[in-house]
């Protein structure tokens, strides 16, 4: 149960003030993190986040790799959603597989530290921002398990009544799942709809994916990729989002986490519109 004075419409988009890593660091000790010192040869991100191997045939290999011209790409790109992964991450583990761009939640406890917030993405050197991209969607995921959307790494409900009170069979409309063009394995590949905290976990990282993007575009204004996934994304927000108010039974403190997601979503209205990106 978290404390009532708690500003929840402060607490998904990364705050100027670090507000929202000041609450979930208090979150994560409540939830029994154990802070872990790793070798400072195993530490990136301007020494902030711990870049371990999957197994330990790659080790070698990362230890070649020099994150710096990374970290340093997503400090002038965006610099609040990079404090947020520097902050909170505790563990990044890349996926080495060549043309690949694939991302997800990592349990501390897989790297013998339990209750750190670890991220496996794919590492596409030559293209920072898809994998800032990724690791913000992914902070968005565990900033929502954390308040209790969802019980662990990549599982997204049940959910607490603290802040939603739908059951699992309401179903709501999904960014990604609804759509032909984005309807994951998981769901056989076809449109469907999926339970309110399943949406809100899509909606909410994409977002992010769609807000890191349109910061690329401010120091890459020609990157395409950035362009395509401000389009794609931004032009389901709207819908979307109008559908998760409609079906979820909100609580006080979950319609104030909601206008803190309807903020984030006008901020990214506003970047679309410097960028000159029309969308439908």
């Amino acid at each position: 149960m978290l404390h009532h004075d708690i500003d929840y419409d402060r607490l998904l988009q990364p705050q100027e003030d670090g507000y929202d890593i000041q609450i979930f660091k208090k979150i994560k000790e409540s939830q029994g993190y154990v802070e872990i010192n790793y070798p400072t040869s195993l530490v990136k991100f301007h020494g902030k986040v711990a870049v371990l191997p999957k197994n330990n045939g790659e080790l070698e290999y990362l230890n070649r790799i020099d994150f710096n011209p990374i970290a340093d790409f997503y400090a002038r790109a965006w610099p609040l959603g990079y404090k947020n992964i520097q902050q909170l991450v505790d563990v990044y583990a890349p996926n080495l597989e060549p043309d690949a761009n694939y991302s997800g939640q990592h349990d501390g406890s897989e790297f013998g530290h339990p209750g750190a917030w670890g991220i496996m993405s794919s590492l596409v050197q030559d293209d920072p921002a898809a994998t800032f991209a990724n690791l913000v969607h992914e902070l968005m995921h565990w900033k929502l398990v954390a308040l209790g959307f969802g019980t662990k790494a990549n599982t997204f409900f049940p959910t607490t009544q603290e802040f939603i009170l739908n059951h699992e069979s309401e179903l709501c409309w999904s960014i990604v799942n609804s759509y032909a063009d984005t309807a994951q394995p998981a769901v056989g590949n076809k449109p469907t709809d999926r339970p309110i905290s399943a949406s809100l976990h899509a909606y909410l990282s994409f977002l992010g994916v769609a807000y890191t993007h349109s910061q690329v575009l401010k120091i890459q204004p020609n990157n395409y990729e950035s362009q395509f996934k401000m389009k794609r994304w931004g032009e389901r927000f709207d819908k979307c989002l109008d559908e998760i108010w409609k079906v979820g039974k909100f609580t006080s403190k979950g319609q104030r986490l909601m206008m803190g997601v309807a903020r984030w979503t006008s901020d990214f209205y506003y970047e679309a519109k410097q960028h000159k990106l029309h969308l439908l």
